[in-house]
């Protein structure tokens, strides 16, 4: 059964982190842009920017400078300065980030993108802080939260192939592998800790499948539990229980199931986990019926 509904798509899509990072990362892009446009259009010296804003959401090279601002630890993952590697960003993100909820459900690529940016990027500081030629520059990006993910993708399922053109089938491996190259070739002696950056990021898809398992999916169902909370309007406002009226195979009513918008959100959920097949048949009453609303 086919059903198209509004309200399903939006309950996706809420439920998507794939999308979650992708409109965070785009509304901190538009907002930093935007500051730095309108300074430059009153004349202000853009040293201001830098000092004052930009410094203070990316990753600063050194742990001391890391105490003063430990939110950066987060923040640096989301922020870039570059439309072209944020939309390169976003479509690797998609492809790996894709493998892992489709098999196993929503809720899931935050908690690795999350951990692997922090780790990735506190081991990056901690190498840079006591390296003999440390650099000086502050750091954004989402490097090492995107290896996360794809390392936790590969080693999830290493058999995953995509497929582009109906007929070209592509392995998971071979695209992290273009993925980790396209990012080591920027690396030179200067900027020896970007590795251990990776490095975290790496270490973290591997935890993901192999270590901390139950840690992960102890993060899902916080991260679930907080969605469901915000997903549900009961939460905020008082909602009257809408009837439904289900037909026979003659198009006769012959009865009113009373359903509110909760019973609906749980069978799109079982949905979700199980799949359509998973409903019995007064669920797909329910939900057909509620389709055509």
């Amino acid at each position: 059964m086919s059903v198209f509904n509004k309200k399903s798509i939006f309950l996706s899509v809420s439920k998507s982190d794939v999308i979650k990072i992708a409109v965070i990362t785009s509304l901190t892009f538009v907002i930093l842009h935007f500051i730095r446009i309108t300074l430059l259009m009153g004349e202000e010296d853009t040293t201001f920017f830098y000092t004052m804003l930009w410094n203070k959401v990316c990753l600063p090279p050194t742990l001391h400078e890391l105490l003063y601002q430990p939110w950066s630890l987060i923040t640096y993952m989301f922020t870039d300065m570059s439309f072209t590697r944020i939309l390169g960003n976003m479509i690797w993100l998609w492809i790996f980030g894709m493998v892992i909820e489709d098999l196993k459900g929503n809720y899931r690529i935050l908690p690795i993108y999350l951990i692997g940016g922090m780790f990735g990027g506190f081991l990056m500081v901690v190498f840079n802080t006591y390296s003999t030629h440390p650099f000086t520059t502050f750091y954004a990006g989402g490097m090492a939260s995107l290896l996360a993910v794809a390392v936790a993708s590969l080693l999830y399922k290493p058999t995953y192939k995509f497929w582009f053109f109906g007929s070209l089938s592509v392995p998971i491996w071979l695209l992290v592998l273009i993925f980790i190259a396209l990012n080591t070739i920027t690396i030179n002696t200067h900027t020896w800790p970007f590795l251990f950056l990776m490095l975290g990021g790496i270490l973290t898809g591997v935890l993901y499948n192999y270590g901390l398992t139950s840690f992960f999916e102890w993060c899902t169902i916080q991260f679930k539990r907080f969605g469901n909370f915000f997903n549900n309007n009961e939460n905020f406002v008082l909602k009257k229980e809408n009837k439904l009226r289900v037909y026979t195979n003659e198009n006769i009513p012959y009865r009113t199931i009373h359903a509110d918008s909760k019973r609906i959100d749980d069978i799109l959920d079982k949905i979700n986990e199980k799949g359509m097949n998973s409903l019995t048949e007064n669920e797909k009453k329910i939900l057909n019926e509620y389709s055509k609303k």
